[in-house]
């Protein structure tokens, strides 16, 4: 690991452990250009929408070792819906270097379930082999390019059995830009809504505010006072409506837990 990204990265071993939540007040604009004061935008960014970019879930308890991600709902359990959306990124020169998978991943889990009908399957085996398959299918639509498998991560910001996220990161800017390099963004699942466009986006925020109110998430600790965040990030002031409307769209859909949410925008 290099100096620049022992700087940028926050792989804290004590952050899964922290029962704190986050209040109302939490400004996650200020935050972004406090990070852009600290460190510079082109190192908070350190990109182009030309780089080669990797390919690991959403999960907020993942702190991605690569520059540039593509985060997702998955991508193992989804391949059927979101390959042909990463294809039609490869149309539009995007470029894909790996894809990985990762432990104690609740949606590979039922996947499985539903595949495997009662069997007993590996979860790291299996997990290995779809992710592999997956960057295969990637590499057939290239002429002279391979998607490679690129391991298994570990989870470094969540203990194993809960989710402690308490933002979805919304990424609506054409290069991206993924929080979990950032230290002082909260954990949170990221979506890159530059990737997958609004329908396929809003499925992954719908599984993400399911795990969340849910059993395995903050469920009931989340409430008016300590919201869930919708942060969504986008290219420029002309952009702030349009994202902030999707946002507010999916939360007003989540019925009494509208509530307990809180919508935010940073313009980049």
């Amino acid at each position: 690991m290099s100096e620049r990204e022992v700087v940028l990265y926050a792989p804290d071993s004590n952050i899964s452990q922290r029962s704190e939540l986050l209040g109302t007040t939490v400004d996650f604009a200020s935050k972004y250009a406090a990070a852009i004061n600290r460190l510079g935008l082109e190192i908070v960014h350190r990109r182009n929408p030309s780089e080669p970019r990797d390919i690991l879930c959403m999960d907020e308890g993942l702190t991605p070792y690569s520059n540039v991600t593509v985060r997702l709902a998955g991508p193992v359990p989804l391949l059927a819906r979101t390959l042909p959306l990463l294809k039609e990124g490869v149309a539009n020169g995007i470029v894909y270097s790996r894809v990985f998978d990762h432990a104690h991943c609740g949606a590979l889990g039922l996947n499985l379930a539903e595949i495997g009908e009662g069997m007993d399957i590996d979860p790291q085996k299996a997990g290995a082999f779809l992710a592999g398959r997956f960057a295969k299918e990637l590499t057939r639509v290239y002429p002279d390019h391979e998607v490679a498998y690129g391991g298994r991560l570990s989870l470094t910001r969540r203990p194993k059995d809960q989710h402690t996220g308490q933002v979805i990161y919304y990424d609506a800017r054409n290069a991206g830009l993924d929080f979990a390099h950032l230290a002082n963004f909260p954990p949170g699942y990221t979506i890159s809504r530059n990737i997958f466009g609004p329908d396929a986006s809003r499925e992954c925020v719908s599984l993400a505010l399911g795990i969340t109110f849910g059993a395995h998430g903050l469920s009931t600790k989340l409430t008016p006072s300590t919201p869930l965040y919708l942060v969504g990030i986008v290219d420029g002031q002309e952009q702030m409506g349009k994202i902030a409307d999707e946002l507010r769209l999916i939360q007003s859909s989540q019925g009494i837990n509208a509530g307990r949410m809180q919508v935010q925008i940073i313009a980049a």
